[in-house]
């Protein structure tokens, strides 16, 4: 699967240390092995929201909302809980 980031997703990350932004990064290339192998999904921890939305968490904290277009998985925003159910409510 391919790894696409839209601008909201980019803005997002805009403050998180490059720590993080390493923890992100294996995140989505994890997320990408693992999406349509149900079996894998536990592992790396990703959730259906909606009918084509999707989250996994990195760490406890993070979590990082994507969809899946034609083989490509697009990033649309990270955040911790609070500001994923608000960005979900927008």
């Amino acid at each position: 699967m391919r790894i696409e980031s839209a601008k909201s997703f980019v803005r997002s990350l805009s403050r998180r240390s490059d720590s993080e932004l390493k923890q992100v990064a294996e995140a989505m290339k994890a997320t990408a092995s693992a999406f349509g192998h149900p079996h894998t999904h536990a592992g790396v921890d990703i959730r259906r929201l909606g009918r084509n939305l999707f989250e996994c968490r990195v760490g406890l904290d993070l979590r990082l909302l994507f969809k899946c277009e034609l083989g490509t998985l697009v990033f649309v925003y990270s955040g911790n809980h609070d500001d994923t159910q608000a960005y979900l409510r927008r």
